[in-house]
């Protein structure tokens, strides 16, 4: 093990120095982590300019996930190898007041990581072992990175607002805060509100889960929140002061603003603003390592994910300079899971894609010059992306069951139905449903059943919404139905073929051991707008690159872990796809739970065209 590590440093206000530290053992309560993946927050924007009392010099970053490699003589409860976080608290003393009565946010010896300690823009940092936060194994570095000062942050203000499931929730600014606090509102059960600037906004408002967009640059956004029955809880994310000030006369009575972001400028409420109504202005400073533990798990258990972007440590100082120039509103992103990469900041999503639209899902506006490498393999194995972008339909004949149909209320039906997609229109419909003259047509906002002439017998607009507060036991009607088999056909006859979209993220973890055999794994996260299980999604794969297991979370069921083996590969039109899929409830272990089959799915007939 080298004596020593790399880190980027601040030497003065705005000088950056990439240099070599000597490795130090930590001590006391002290522990050492191997960082894998650090955040650009734009307060980090406070180290670099010099805006915090600084003894120079100091390595910013305060969103950091690493392992620990050694810790101090008293540290308990932790241990080399484990996976760590550490976010903007450097960690409570334990013996003040404050620390006394359990507010370790406030401890009047807390100090701030990146500020007061050397932070995460190094392969190694010290950190307190009050600090840190307990990683889930089912979010890789990557992605827990910016969940520890933007995540927590919005998850812990919501968590203790005033507001039930049901109630409006306003989130001001859909960037680097809003945009998780979109997610976490919507997954908490409220009814989101988005408040943003531009009506370009409004669809990405949309797909991260609100049910409303008000774009403040074009209509009263006071009135606008008004015509909804006002606001129970405003999350203000971006701080205007004038706004904070003009959307608090928005919010119901006993409702709650709460500025999460600080901006220059004070702000200004009347005494009949805040009397009448009892309304009230808080302030959230991030949370408690016990609140970051929640929202790390919460955030596995939803989906929530951050919009990022990687870059190697040395392009630090250039992405610290673009943090700088945005203010909250720009998005957060996160690093490479390997020690050399961190996180930075992105307003857009960059580059060009390899190829086109794939599945039921919309083409995509952008394009990506890369591709993960063992995506474009796997993708070659089953046959390449050019003959895949030849077709505009696939059809295929299905018999499906399962226990999970049981719990929903249907009966055991063993008929087969046939399926056809059409790939590049985003509809899709099972022949026949219901009676043998019915059939389901679904497009993203809206499923139906509906005679073979078009009459429609059913229908339901934004058919997910009427999902929320399902459980696994929670009984379906057939517009419910029709739209799981929907969604999970899609997924299933596209893949690995959605995985190239240019709006979804891939990257490989680590590999999985099964029996003599080792898969290779790719994560992927996909965006609110693609109708599919789960925004996060694992697929395994054999040293023939063809998918052994594919593993997500069931979020309209409750969001209960799924494992599902695949098998069976057969040849249609050139694309390979397995015929055999068996769902199983998903263990603590990651390992399926073999007497527990929820859905069986096999596939014949395939066409595509």
């Amino acid at each position: 093990m080298s004596d020593t590590y790399r880190a980027i440093q601040v030497t003065k206000p705005g000088e950056f120095r990439s240099v070599n530290k000597p490795l130090i053992s930590p001590v006391g309560r002290q522990v050492r982590i191997r960082v894998e993946a650090c955040g650009v927050c734009h307060s980090d924007s406070g180290t670099v300019e010099g805006f915090f009392p600084i003894d120079w010099p100091r390595v910013p970053g305060h969103e950091v996930v690493g392992r620990i490699d050694a810790v101090g003589a008293d540290v308990q409860g932790w241990s080399v190898g484990e996976r760590v976080g550490v976010g903007f608290l450097s960690g409570s003393c334990g013996y003040c007041d404050f620390c006394r009565i359990g507010d370790l946010v406030n401890c009047r010896n807390q100090g701030f990581t990146g500020i007061d300690s050397d932070g995460g823009y190094a392969e190694v940092m010290l950190a307190k072992s009050s600090a840190l936060v307990h990683i889930p194994d089912d979010l890789s570095s990557v992605g827990a990175a910016p969940l520890l000062c933007a995540g927590l942050t919005t998850f812990s203000a919501l968590r203790n607002a005033p507001a039930k499931a049901g109630d409006l929730v306003a989130v001001l600014g859909v960037g680097g805060l809003g945009h998780l606090g979109i997610q976490y509102a919507r997954h908490m059960g409220f009814e989101v509100v988005a408040i943003g600037r531009g009506a370009d906004t409004a669809e990405l408002a949309k797909k991260l889960g609100a049910h409303h967009y008000i774009d403040n640059a074009a209509v009263d956004q006071v009135a606008a929140l008004r015509a909804l029955g006002g606001a129970q809880v405003i999350l203000i994310t971006a701080p205007s002061a004038k706004t904070v000030s003009e959307t608090f006369k928005a919010l119901r009575p006993n409702g709650v603003s709460i500025l999460v972001g600080v901006g220059p400028d004070p702000v200004t409420i009347s005494n009949s603003d805040l009397v009448f109504g009892s309304r009230k202005l808080e302030g959230a400073l991030t949370g408690n390592p016990g609140t970051g533990d929640a929202t790390l798990r919460f955030s596995s258990l939803s989906g929530v994910a951050a919009m990022i972007e990687t870059a190697p440590l040395e392009q630090a100082p250039d992405d610290e300079r673009k943090s700088a120039l945005q203010d909250c509103s720009g998005y957060r992103a996160i690093a490479s899971q390997i020690p050399r990469h961190y996180p930075r900041s992105m307003s857009h999503v960059i580059g060009r894609d390899t190829f086109g639209p794939a599945a039921v899902y919309p083409a995509p506006t952008r394009r990506r010059s890369f591709m993960n490498k063992l995506l474009g393999e796997i993708l070659d194995a089953h046959g390449g992306v050019d003959r895949w972008r030849e077709y505009a339909k696939v059809e295929a004949t299905i018999v499906a069951g399962g226990g999970f149909f049981g719990l929903k209320g249907f009966l055991p039906d063993p008929s087969p139905s046939r399926f056809t997609a059409w790939l590049h229109e985003g509809r899709s419909s099972v022949t026949p449903f219901g009676a043998a003259d019915q059939r389901t047509m679904f497009t993203p906002d809206r499923i139906a059943i509906e005679k073979f002439d078009g009459t429609p017998v059913a229908e339901r607009r934004a058919p997910r919404d009427s999902f929320a507060g399902h459980q696994m036991h929670t009984p379906w009607d057939p517009l419910h139905l029709a739209y799981f088999n929907a969604e999970a056909l899609n997924t299933y006859l596209t893949t690995p073929f959605l995985l190239g979209l240019s709006d979804v993220r891939v990257e490989e973890t680590e590999p999985w051991k099964e029996g003599r055999e080792t898969w290779r794994v790719l994560r992927a996260y996909f965006p609110g707008s693609l109708e599919t299980h789960s925004l996060v999604q694992d697929f395994f794969f054999g040293d023939d690159l063809m998918l052994r297991r594919h593993d997500y979370q069931v979020n309209i069921a409750g969001g209960f872990a799924a494992a599902q083996l695949t098998s069976e590969y057969r040849e249609a039109g050139g694309i390979r796809l397995p015929t055999r899929r068996r769902a199983y409830t998903r263990g603590p272990d990651r390992r399926p739970i073999l007497d527990m089959l929820m859905v069986y799915i096999d596939i014949s007939e395939v066409n595509f065209s």
